[in-house]
């Protein structure tokens, strides 16, 4: 049996590490990517938003503020504590599922305008990034926007985070989706600069063959 506290695909090993304050890819505030991202882009506006490894809540809680219908997904139940916190301290309406997002019940598929993740593709297991891809091509709607900050764009060989290459990504999102924008010149936390990719794709009306 694998020991539950060394297996990133089980949600006791995030509880410790948010227990332990292993946590170095969380910022305990927004994004400022997701901040740049909502308030200085103009083609994305509030709508229904789905964060898949929503953490503390942070990005979920400047979005639900933004006007966005937010709901947050994540398995660990020490991180969604703090998201109830937050939800409550600023008085938001966030919807929180404690979850696996690859479980998650089939009615959501195709209602959600928005699906956006940061810190979540690089911390899954290599095995399960196709998966992952699929099934954010399932709850998007028609025409809907995946929006992710591709990091860490770099060489690492151990992980998590687990590092992304960025033109094997492009190739695997290729026939899902159409690339809609790209920005390099974000304004990241200085630790990730040059490390992270801001990409915004649109799901098509019908899929590619």
């Amino acid at each position: 049996m694998i020991n539950q506290l060394n297996n990133i695909e089980h949600p006791n090993f995030w509880d410790m590490q948010y227990e332990s304050k292993k946590t170095g890819w969380d910022l305990n505030s927004p994004n400022p990517v997701f901040n740049y991202l909502i308030n200085e882009l103009p083609f994305i506006n509030p709508s229904k938003l789905i964060i898949l490894g929503s953490g503390k809540g942070f990005d979920a809680v400047l979005a639900n503020e933004k006007g966005y219908d937010v709901t947050a997904v994540d398995f660990s139940s020490t991180a969604n504590s703090y998201c109830r916190e937050l939800n409550q301290k600023f008085k938001t309406q966030i919807n929180i599922i404690e979850k696996d997002f690859f479980e998650l019940d089939g009615s959501l598929n195709g209602t959600f305008d928005i699906v956006y993740e940061y810190v979540t593709y690089c911390a899954i297991s290599l095995s399960k990034r196709n998966q992952f891809l699929k099934l954010v091509n399932k709850l998007l709607k028609p025409e809907g926007r995946f929006i992710t900050v591709l990091f860490p764009i770099d060489n690492r060989e151990d992980g998590p985070p687990f590092s992304v290459d960025y033109n094997q990504f492009l190739l695997e999102t290729n026939h899902l989706f159409n690339l809609e924008y790209l920005d390099k010149n974000i304004p990241s936390v200085k630790p990730r600069k040059g490390k992270e990719i801001l990409l915004v794709f649109r799901k098509p009306l019908i899929i590619k063959e």
